[in-house]
């Protein structure tokens, strides 16, 4: 198995967990804001939409200088403040981004070699250990499974069991 393939696995199976935790709540309870001693947090549909402008930017972007033309994904980049109610997309809608970008993600990181992964990244983005498309793509994984943990808190927060 080549690094690229281990990280388009590892890629995928962090992903399987989202599934999990997201087969455990009601989608009635996506759009849910739970506060917790005045402290409001971010839906799981907005963490979603984030996470779909987090892998178009990290691996489309990043690592093959391509995106995909989802138009609500700039509300839920970085630094951008949380989306109300209004503007998150429908379910359906948020599903199939997290599909085709995940499947156009895994091709992306597939099909790159070890020489490419050394290569600088095409945003610019520069991470401790450096600039190149192997910490991209580790930084990917990272914030993925950042914002899984995100979304199975907010599962229990909104009575899910998830164990």
């Amino acid at each position: 198995m080549t690094t690229s393939q281990t990280l388009a696995e590892i890629t995928d199976n962090t992903r399987d967990l989202l599934y999990f935790y997201l087969s455990k709540v009601d989608k009635s309870l996506w759009y849910e804001t739970p506060e917790i001693d005045g402290k409001k947090f971010n839906s799981i549909a907005w963490e979603l939409c984030h996470m779909v402008w987090a892998q178009d930017f990290l691996i489309l972007r990043a690592c093959s200088n391509q995106g995909s033309t989802i138009s609500w994904l700039e509300k839920f980049e970085i630094g951008k403040p949380a989306a109300n109610y209004t503007e998150l997309p429908p379910i359906d809608e948020i599903k199939d981004a997290l599909k085709n970008v995940h499947a156009q993600s895994l091709e992306v990181i597939k099909s790159l070699s070890d020489a490419d992964l050394q290569t600088p990244n095409h945003v610019n983005l520069d991470f401790k250990k450096g600039k190149d498309k192997l910490q991209i793509i580790y930084h990917h994984i990272r914030h993925e499974g950042g914002h899984i943990g995100h979304i199975g808190l907010l599962c229990k927060m909104l009575g899910a069991k998830t164990i």
